[in-house]
This record gives C-alpha cells, sequence and structure tokens, in this order.
C-alpha cells in the first residue's frame, strides 16, 4: 500500500514539473508506459471514460520524458483520441488524432498513422463531415493491407465506400463495398460485429441510387440474411433493411411485398427504444409504406397512417432528421390528398411542408 502512496506522490511531481534529473526523465518514460498501458487496459474492458484521464496524464508524462514529437507520444496521443471518440466526443478527438498522424508519418511510422487515420476518419464521419471522412479512409487504405491485414482492409474500404456513398460518389462506392463484403465474409469477427451486414447494405443503397434496383434488391436480400443470422429480425439494424427492401420493392413494382416490408418494419419501430412515434426512423417508414398503399389504391389506410404520424409532431421542437423527415411525409400527404380529389387541403399541406422544411436545424451544420 506505501509503495503506492509513493508512486502516485511521484507522479504528482513528475505532472507538476517537479523534477530535476535526467533519472527523473527516465522515470517519467516508464511512467507513460505504465499508464498508457493502463489506459488501453481499460478501453478494451469498455471503460473508455475511465481511461480518459489515465491516458492523458501518459501523454503528459510522454512529452516529459521521451519528447512531444516521439514516436511513443504520437502513440499515446492517439490512445487519448480513441478514449474521446469512445464516449462520442469526436470533436475533442480529432485533435490527438492529427498530431498523432504528424508524427507516425514523420518517423516513418506506417502502422500507428494507418491506425491513428482510421480513427480520424471514423470521427470526421460522426461528426457528418463526409467529404473529410472519405478523404482520410482513402489516404488510410493502402496502409491497411501492409500493416494491419486483410481484414483491416475490408473495414477501411468500408468505411470509404459508406462515406463515399453519403457525398454522392455511388460508382466508386459500389467498388469499395462490393470488395470490402468479398473480404468481410470470410471472417466471423467482421460477421459478428455487423460489418459484413453494413457491407452489404451500403452496397444496396448505392446501387439504389444508380438506379439498379434489380442488383439493389438482391443486396438488400443479403444484409437482410446477414442481420437475421446475427441479432434475429427482432433487431434495429434488421428493420432498417427491411425498410430500405420495401423501397426498392415499391420502385420494381412490386407492391404487395413492398407494403409488407414497409409494414413490419414501421411496426418495430413504433414500440422500438432506438426510435418510438414520431422518431425519423419511424416517419421514414410510414412514408414509405404510404407510397405503397397509394401505389395499391387503398387511400383512406394511407390519409389514416399519415395523419396520425404528422399529428403527433405538431408543434413540437423537432431535431434535424425529423424536420427532414415530417417535410417527406407531409408531401406524400399533399399527393394523396390530390389523389383522392381534395386539392384544398392538398394546398394547405404542402404549405405545411414548406414551413417545415424552412426551419433552421437543431444543430449548426458543417460547412
Amino acid at each position: 500500500m506505501r509503495s503506492g502512496v509513493i508512486h502516485f506522490a511521484f507522479l504528482i511531481a513528475l505532472l507538476s514539473g517537479n523534477t530535476c534529473s535526467q533519472a527523473q526523465d527516465a522515470a517519467a518514460r516508464k511512467a507513460a508506459v505504465d499508464l498508457n498501458n493502463r489506459g488501453l487496459r481499460l478501453l478494451e474492458s469498455g471503460q473508455a471514460q475511465a481511461a480518459e484521464p489515465v491516458l492523458k496524464d501518459a501523454l503528459r508524462l510522454s512529452e516529459r520524458g521521451f519528447g512531444a514529437n516521439h514516436k511513443n507520444t504520437g502513440v499515446i496521443a492517439q490512445s487519448v483520441g480513441s478514449s474521446l471518440y469512445r464516449q462520442s466526443k469526436s470533436a475533442e478527438a480529432i485533435p490527438y488524432l492529427q498530431r498523432s498522424i504528424r508524427i507516425a508519418e514523420a518517423a516513418g511510422d506506417q502502422v500507428n498513422a494507418g491506425q491513428a487515420l482510421d480513427s480520424l476518419g471514423l470521427c470526421q464521419f460522426d461528426l457528418k463531415d463526409y467529404s473529410a471522412a472519405a478523404e482520410t479512409f482513402r489516404k488510410s487504405l493502402p496502409l491497411q493491407m501492409k500493416t494491419r491485414g486483410r481484414i483491416w482492409d475490408g473495414r477501411t474500404r468500408l468505411n470509404l465506400g459508406r462515406s463515399l456513398v453519403k457525398v454522392g460518389k455511388f460508382a466508386e462506392a459500389v467498388d469499395h463495398l462490393d470488395q470490402a463484403y468479398s473480404i468481410l465474409k470470410d471472417f466471423p469477427d467482421a460477421i459478428r460485429e455487423g460489418q459484413t451486414a453494413m457491407a452489404s447494405h451500403e452496397l444496396a443503397v448505392a446501387l439504389e441510387e444508380m438506379g439498379e434496383h434489380e442488383r439493389s434488391e438482391e443486396w438488400f436480400r443479403t444484409a437482410l440474411k446477414v442481420r437475421e443470422s446475427v441479432w434475429g429480425t427482432d433487431s434495429f439494424g434488421y428493420n432498417v433493411t427491411l425498410q430500405n427492401l420495401g423501397r426498392v420493392l415499391q420502385r420494381r413494382g412490386e407492391f404487395d411485398e413492398a407494403a409488407d416490408c414497409c409494414r413490419r418494419a414501421w411496426q418495430f419501430f413504433q414500440h422500438s427504444r432506438e426510435a418510438g412515434p414520431g422518431d425519423s426512423q419511424t416517419l421514414s417508414a410510414a412514408s414509405t409504406l404510404c407510397d405503397a398503399l397509394i401505389s395499391l389504391r387503398r387511400f383512406s389506410e394511407a390519409e389514416e397512417l399519415l395523419t396520425k404520424e404528422t399529428a403527433d409532431l405538431s408543434g413540437k421542437k423537432l431535431s434535424d432528421d425529423q424536420h427532414i423527415a415530417l417535410g417527406a411525409a407531409l408531401r406524400r400527404k399533399s399527393i394523396l390528398q390530390l389523389e383522392t380529389g381534395h386539392p384544398a387541403e392538398a394546398a394547405e399541406t404542402i404549405t405545411e411542408s414548406l414551413e417545415v422544411l424552412k426551419k433552421p436545424p437543431a444543430v449548426p451544420m458543417l460547412s
């Protein structure tokens, strides 16, 4: 017990700068390594919040013992960034990861550069800076197979592909996502962690955007099978894919199956912890279901559905995603009112839709 107290007091002295010898610089190096290892163990056990202060202490000690631009300091800076990312503090993580990348590149450390670039790309994606994420993953990709192996090549291609989908570069996204799926399907860890399902789902999305609806349907069905095998049908990811499959079936003229897929997804989202009534995902599923019902000329059912979904949000403060989903739902409602011979009501609904979409977002968007 006493040795632990002495060790703690010694660390306090090091961190405060009250040291005066080369021996204590060596002690700072050892303490930095020990604290980094302790922080990494906490990260591996899912304790990112507890790991953060430990790793920040390790970084300060590494700066003292190894130097601000030493390779080990860069490695620890990446660990700090990882602890912040895992707490959804992506904006705070980015400077640490950028520092880690600069140090690794200067030292010719391709392993740490690749790891830090991947983590930086995930932070940028999390912050919806998709163009930056795509460029970061593109820079990271050549390092993955060389330094981390085939599975990491697949994971980085997946992240690059889904970033490209977000910025509308669908043909390039299809190429990377197809390769990602071909790689990741051979790794049980990638299947269990949902990466194989994500690759097939995002590939289907890109193909749908390119108008290749037959191929898109095939890949959504592949994603459904993988997600059912891993998480079952009563899972959020499965039902997101189910809704998207319904949308593609609608576009292919398979209205009955489209309505069935969308109804099942909508009913799940209504009672899901991740969504619930009024959530943007629930609204989106309701709108897609409405499209199929209109195609089947089941107008009264479609009108009842949209009236219920949109009324729940009247006058409430909405998130950015809810604004978009509600605007889309109201546009469909106006189409339905025109179809059923109520042009005056349709005009009012269109005006309401425009008002919803004119409202400023709750959170400033990244430029």
